[in-house]
């Protein structure tokens, strides 16, 4: 892994003391007490011990936690005291375990043969303490690693924990973050430094979400990711670095769009979502990216005018419906217009443009750039839910225990509201409606969709309506069909457990025989946020998979791998799955005299336990 680029390698001091006023101030504008700010700046001057480098990092890093607040969240708020305070603890480690060579130090770990290895944790998801002897191991090596510390707990940090100086919430996010940190580094460290392809993307983030503590502790690593893009981009706005598509920056850019933005995406923070695949969409292709800009720049004001117009007509239309009011316990109308990113892709998808010319996956590594006159011909209006409106809807209890009786109702009532909207705006053309509830897609998901049109100035503009109730929008945004891999279109669903429908949608082509279904939901009643959600699938994650790492070896073509197992999995087990996986027979067994199986650098039989994060290694022995 290269290091992080930094921003900050001829920062004044007194430029620094700006910065840290500046931040003082936006803290201070989005309702942070006196008493909060400072605080935060204790610990940022603490955690950077005087490095002014460090500092300014720390700084620039807790502006992008500012910014990547959002409203949408709540009742759940992310960036906190707490959270600034952990996220400066945490940069500051970051970057003291870099200068300290962690990657090399976890790569001579799995490599070198040793009779007993601290470093590799039989469990990513237990703490390291602070007297581990891994520091006495490597400092007897003459190699210095008390600052490792996203490896194992920091000395400092332990301390500050015990006295009260920091505070266990603090601490708990801090020391959560360096676990998925940890996490990172394996998989960067035994995946040999290559892009990261969908299943294993899949798998890792399952990983990092079994390891997950505190859901802010993968919220302050998302923002990393997003800070590590930035810092690149800045290199080369500021002609500190040309603009060349590196294989680490290749390899940032696609971690960020098939691990950390499905992540936020899952922690229900969209905005950050969003910046992680805009940013990665530049960094990536540099000449799609200024289409797709201009693109969104030309159309985007129009389609954002259109989309608050159609909300309010909407609003207005339901609301003045009597009859439907006198039904309704809820309503809700929503309205968004689709990022570059989110555009370029429907439109590739749509075959808009050549797939020669997107440049995103599954096109040429060697990106070719549009022409003028195919730029000129496109349009974000190619795209039919550019702008889409969501109509969500609870229907009145006549009865406190019907619970039957209210979704079937809550069904004809969607569909009502569908007849109301239609009448106003009719199909764009034949085949543009999409009824999900009585059809619903194989994962759960049920809405109603179609498409239609508003003309201004000559110009037609299409746009989507969703309409469908609370319960369907709770399962599609927290339950089964907000599942992150089919979103990316990953039928691969190996970072999570099997949750099938209670009973099964059976399919024969395109037409579904059973349409009454039994739909669960991935969650307690009540908790109908992101946060709730995304805990009880971590809960159901741990209780049925580990994730285990292949470190590279002649014996698998020299490619690390990363298996995902079911709970009490055998060293043996992960051997089969490697052979199915490789597609040859290792030959791998007990009493074998050519190769051995390591596990986290002690040699292994085939029935020894595996544990989340170990890392396994195949070894040749010399002949005797």
């Amino acid at each position: 892994m290269p290091p992080w680029i930094s921003r900050h390698e001829a920062t004044d001091q007194s430029v620094v003391e700006k910065q840290v006023e500046l931040l003082e101030f936006n803290m201070l504008e989005q309702g942070f007490s006196p008493i909060d700010i400072r605080d935060v700046a204790i610990t940022m001057e603490q955690s950077s011990k005087g490095d002014t480098i460090v500092l300014a990092g720390i700084v620039e890093f807790l502006q992008l936690m500012l910014q990547m607040e959002d409203k949408s969240l709540k009742p759940h708020v992310f960036v906190t005291k707490e959270v600034l305070m952990a996220s400066a603890i945490h940069y500051a480690e970051c970057t003291t375990a870099r200068q300290e060579g962690v990657y090399d130090i976890v790569r001579e770990a799995i490599y070198q043969d040793q009779s007993h290895n601290w470093l590799l944790p039989a469990d990513l998801s237990e703490p390291r303490l602070v007297d581990d002897p891994i520091l006495e191991y490597f400092e007897k090596g003459s190699r210095k690693t008390t600052g490792a510390i996203i490896l194992v707990e920091s000395d400092g940090l332990a301390e500050r924990s015990r006295d009260g100086s920091y505070g266990d919430e603090v601490s708990r996010i801090a020391l959560g973050a360096a676990k998925v940190k940890r996490a990172e580094i394996m998989a960067q460290t035994v995946l040999t430094g290559r892009s990261w392809t969908k299943e294993e993307s899949s798998k890792l983030r399952g990983l990092l979400l079994s390891v997950m503590d505190d859901w802010k502790s993968l919220g302050i690593r998302a923002v990393a990711c997003l800070y590590r893009l930035d810092g690149i981009l800045d290199n080369v706005d500021r002609g500190v670095m040309p603009y060349i598509r590196t294989p680490e920056m290749v390899r940032a850019a696609r971690e960020a769009i098939r691990v950390y933005a499905p992540l936020a995406q899952r922690l229900g923070m969209q905005r950050l979502k969003a910046k992680i695949e805009d940013s990665a969409f530049r960094v990536l292709y540099k000449r799609q990216y200024r289409a797709a800009s201009a693109l969104y720049q030309h159309n985007g004001p129009a389609m954002k005018a259109m989309s608050r117009y159609l909300e309010g007509q909407i609003t207005h239309i339901l609301l003045e419906n009597d009859q439907l009011m006198s039904q309704l316990e809820d309503i809700r109308i929503t309205s968004r217009v689709k990022e570059p990113y989110s555009s370029w892709k429907k439109m590739v998808k749509k075959r808009f443009i050549k797939p020669s010319q997107s440049g995103l996956e599954g096109s040429p590594q060697r990106a070719i750039a549009l022409s003028s006159p195919s730029s000129s011909e496109l349009s974000m209006v190619d795209v039919k839910d550019g702008v889409a409106l969501r109509v969500i809807l609870r229907a009145r209890k006549h009865d406190s225990d019907e619970p039957d009786e209210t979704r079937a109702r809550e069904r004809l009532l969607c569909y009502y509201v569908h007849h109301l909207l239609r009448t106003q705006w009719d199909l764009l053309d034949t085949g543009e409606m999409k009824d999900y509830i009585q059809f619903p897609k194989e994962n759960g998901y049920q809405s109603l969709h179609y498409n239609s049109f508003i003309s201004s100035q000559g110009q037609e503009w299409p746009f989507e309506v969703q309409v469908r109730s609370e319960e369907m929008h709770r399962i599609a945004e927290y339950g089964v069909a907000a599942h992150w891999d089919y979103k990316l279109g990953n039928q691969n669903a190996a970072a999570l457990p099997s949750l099938e429908l209670c009973e099964p949608v059976r399919v024969q082509g395109d037409v579904v025989n059973e349409v009454e279904v039994s739909l669960p939901v991935l969650m307690p009643p009540g908790e109908d946020s992101y946060i709730g959600a995304l805990v009880t699938a971590k809960d159901e994650l741990v209780q049925n998979k580990v994730f285990v790492f292949f470190a590279s070896s002649a014996a698998i073509a020299n490619e690390g791998q990363i298996l995902s197992l079911p709970v009490g999995a055998q060293v043996g087990d992960a051997l089969e799955e490697l052979e199915t996986m490789i597609g040859s027979k290792l030959e791998i067994r007990e009493g074998s005299h050519n190769l051995k199986i390591m596990k986290n650098g002690r040699e292994a039989s085939g029935d020894d336990l595996i544990g989340n994060g170990d890392v396994l290694l195949i070894n040749h022995q010399s002949p005797c």
